[in-house]
Protein backbone atom coordinates (compact mmCIF):
# COMPACT_ATOMS: atom_id res chain seq x y z
CA UNK A 1 0.00 0.00 0.00
CA UNK A 2 2.74 2.45 0.77
CA UNK A 3 4.53 1.36 -2.09
CA UNK A 4 1.12 2.52 -4.48
CA UNK A 5 0.64 5.77 -2.70
CA UNK A 6 4.56 6.86 -3.30
CA UNK A 7 4.44 6.29 -6.48
CA UNK A 8 1.16 7.63 -6.95
CA UNK A 9 2.88 11.06 -5.39
CA UNK A 10 6.05 10.78 -7.34
CA UNK A 11 3.57 10.43 -10.69
CA UNK A 12 1.55 13.51 -9.76
CA UNK A 13 4.96 15.28 -9.30
CA UNK A 14 6.06 14.45 -12.24
CA UNK A 15 3.02 14.43 -14.63
CA UNK A 16 3.46 16.83 -17.49
CA UNK A 17 1.09 19.39 -17.87
CA UNK A 18 -1.08 19.54 -20.69
CA UNK A 19 -2.35 23.72 -21.42
CA UNK A 20 -0.16 24.59 -18.85
CA UNK A 21 -2.35 23.42 -16.02
CA UNK A 22 -0.89 21.25 -13.41
CA UNK A 23 -4.44 21.45 -11.65
CA UNK A 24 -5.83 19.98 -15.07
CA UNK A 25 -2.56 17.56 -15.17
CA UNK A 26 -3.07 16.23 -11.89
CA UNK A 27 -7.16 15.90 -11.69
CA UNK A 28 -6.64 13.73 -15.05
CA UNK A 29 -3.98 11.33 -13.53
CA UNK A 30 -5.43 10.84 -10.60
CA UNK A 31 -9.25 10.39 -11.81
CA UNK A 32 -7.67 7.62 -14.22
CA UNK A 33 -5.70 5.77 -11.79
CA UNK A 34 -8.26 5.58 -9.21
CA UNK A 35 -10.27 4.12 -12.20
CA UNK A 36 -8.17 1.93 -12.60
CA UNK A 37 -7.18 2.93 -16.10
CA UNK A 38 -3.50 3.15 -16.15
CA UNK A 39 -3.09 3.56 -19.85
CA UNK A 40 -4.75 6.74 -19.30
CA UNK A 41 -3.01 8.34 -16.45
CA UNK A 42 0.34 7.49 -18.09
CA UNK A 43 -1.23 9.96 -20.70
CA UNK A 44 -0.72 12.76 -17.77
CA UNK A 45 2.94 11.51 -17.00
CA UNK A 46 6.25 12.00 -18.27
CA UNK A 47 7.89 9.14 -20.49
CA UNK A 48 10.06 7.86 -17.42
CA UNK A 49 6.61 8.15 -15.36
CA UNK A 50 4.68 6.43 -17.78
CA UNK A 51 6.59 3.59 -18.48
CA UNK A 52 7.51 2.90 -14.67
CA UNK A 53 3.28 2.89 -14.09
CA UNK A 54 3.07 0.56 -17.20
CA UNK A 55 5.86 -2.18 -16.02
CA UNK A 56 4.66 -2.04 -12.45
CA UNK A 57 0.58 -2.60 -13.92
CA UNK A 58 1.88 -4.94 -16.63
CA UNK A 59 1.76 -8.23 -14.75
CA UNK A 60 -1.78 -7.69 -13.10
CA UNK A 61 -3.75 -9.05 -16.46
CA UNK A 62 -1.84 -12.10 -15.50
CA UNK A 63 -2.79 -11.75 -12.22
CA UNK A 64 -6.82 -11.57 -12.64
CA UNK A 65 -6.73 -14.80 -14.88
CA UNK A 66 -5.04 -16.94 -11.93
CA UNK A 67 -7.32 -15.30 -9.67
CA UNK A 68 -10.30 -16.56 -11.95
CA UNK A 69 -9.11 -19.75 -12.47
CA UNK A 70 -8.64 -20.12 -8.43
CA UNK A 71 -12.06 -19.05 -8.12
CA UNK A 72 -13.11 -21.34 -10.71
CA UNK A 73 -11.55 -24.39 -8.64
CA UNK A 74 -12.51 -23.49 -5.24
CA UNK A 75 -16.26 -23.08 -6.22
CA UNK A 76 -15.63 -26.71 -8.00
CA UNK A 77 -14.04 -28.16 -4.56
CA UNK A 78 -17.16 -26.58 -2.69
CA UNK A 79 -19.51 -28.22 -5.08
CA UNK A 80 -18.25 -31.38 -4.98
CA UNK A 81 -18.20 -31.56 -1.49
CA UNK A 82 -21.49 -29.91 -0.71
Amino acid sequence: MKKIIVVLFAAVLLCSCKDNKAEVAAEGFLTSYLAMDYEGAAVYCDSLVANHLRRSTNGWQALDTTLATSKECVRRLWTKML
